[in-house]
């Protein structure tokens, strides 16, 4: 399939604008829902089977952009960028979309001010589904087509999802929707 970069450049800009608008909605709507009226917990299995951890923040940066050289010094660094760019902005528009359409309550107790760190670290009831997962999904796929990464890659994703489980910062069905949709969509386009 031929992607035209301009195109894919101006989708990235407008779903990036979604997102933080989709999230900036959700933070104020789940604050008032669920902080001024009490907070309710949902039931979550992946958080009976994986403890929770206070992981330093360094950690979720090299797994939101370690993965940048390996796009970037490569023969195919502008074609393996714009196939990431073009599937995450149509994912990311689905998910622009299931994020304000169910609010769920926030896992653990945060702060509702905004801030640039919660822009790339996602807000308090951004839930439905991962982003953070849904990259890491169309990044190995996109890294073993291409021949930069081997199948181990698989692990980026999976570590990704084990992450904002163990930080709380997704439930476990939003992990598991990450991936799928990733994947599905990266499918119907790459497959």
């Amino acid at each position: 399939m031929r992607i035209d970069r301009v195109t894919v450049g101006i989708a990235a800009c407008v779903v990036s604008i979604l997102t933080a608008l989709g999230t900036a909605y959700c933070d104020y709507r789940g604050f008032e829902h669920y902080t001024l009226k009490g907070q309710t917990h949902i039931h979550d299995l992946g958080y009976e089977l994986i403890p929770q951890v206070d992981i330093p923040n360094i950690y979720r940066s090299i797994l939101e952009v370690g993965w940048v050289p390996f796009a970037i010094l490569n023969k195919n660094s502008v074609r393996v960028m714009t196939e990431i760019s073009f599937v995450v902005a149509v994912v990311f528009m689905i998910r622009f979309v299931s994020m304000t359409l169910t609010i769920l309550p926030s896992p653990v107790e945060k702060n509702h001010k905004f801030s640039l760190d919660k822009m790339s670290g996602g807000g308090v009831h951004d839930k439905v589904f991962s982003g953070h997962t849904a990259l890491a999904t169309i990044v190995a796929l996109t890294l073993i087509r291409h021949g930069i990464w081997n199948s181990w890659a698989y692990a980026y994703p999976a570590l990704t999802a084990l992450y904002m489980i163990a930080t709380r910062g997704h439930y476990s069905v939003d992990v598991f929707l990450g991936f799928v949709i990733a994947y599905l969509v990266y499918a119907v386009f790459y497959f």
